[in-house]
């Protein structure tokens, strides 16, 4: 069965030589409002029903979500099943001291997920300038990051992400493979990329590559 299958560890994939361009690129055309209504939307995508390799717990930011699936191809996850939520992980860490409801929803989808999909790793991803932690955007956000002082944006980031994502790991067990991940925008302005660097879960570091 699906569950009993298993998943090697990701420095034992083989990560595709190429990836499929044609699946990044949006659709040259918008359908209509009167088309919709007649006929429907069929994609040009083909349906694939593939079972997931990976669960990936990451920010709902759109300006990140196609380098997030390159980075995936590149670890040799193929199929991954994504919880995508404001702020990503990182930020239910710092709210459990104020409302402890949002925790416990995290732990429900991600137990939810598990169960679907019987996979063996979870991916956790925090980002460069997450709406969630500018100082005013959210009042709960720039109370902590004020709380914090002495550490900019990122160091909050990183230490939250390294808390909760050692939370899903003890939460997990040892049957899981639980690693974390910040993607930085590097570059000069109009040349800039996305470079992921992995966050050492018992070193409380970045392993830079």
């Amino acid at each position: 069965t699906e569950s009993e299958r298993v998943t090697p560890p990701p420095t034992e994939r083989v990560a595709p030589v190429a990836a499929k361009v044609a699946e990044e690129e949006p659709t040259n055309s918008v359908i209509s409002a009167d088309e919709l209504a007649r006929n429907g939307y069929t994609s040009e995508a083909p349906w694939e029903n593939l079972p997931a390799d990976v669960v990936v717990i990451c920010c709902s930011d759109q300006r990140f979500g196609r380098q997030n699936r390159e980075f995936l191809r590149a670890l040799g996850f193929q199929s991954p099943h994504f919880i995508q939520i404001p702020s990503g992980l990182a930020v239910f860490h710092g709210l459990a001291a104020v409302s402890g409801f949002l925790p416990k929803g995290m732990n429900l989808l991600l137990d939810k997920a598990i169960d679907l999909t019987g996979v063996k790793d979870v991916i956790c991803i925090a980002h460069h300038d997450c709406g969630g932690y500018k100082a005013g955007r959210f009042e709960v956000i720039g109370k902590l990051t004020r709380r914090l002082a002495g550490m900019d944006i990122q160091d909050v980031q990183t230490e939250q992400l390294h808390r909760a994502a050692r939370d899903v790991q003890l939460r997990m067990g040892n049957d899981t493979t639980v690693r974390a991940f910040y993607s930085d925008v590097v570059g000069n302005e109009g040349d800039q990329q996305v470079k992921f660097s992995e966050i050492d879960l018992i070193q409380r570091s970045l392993r830079k590559k």
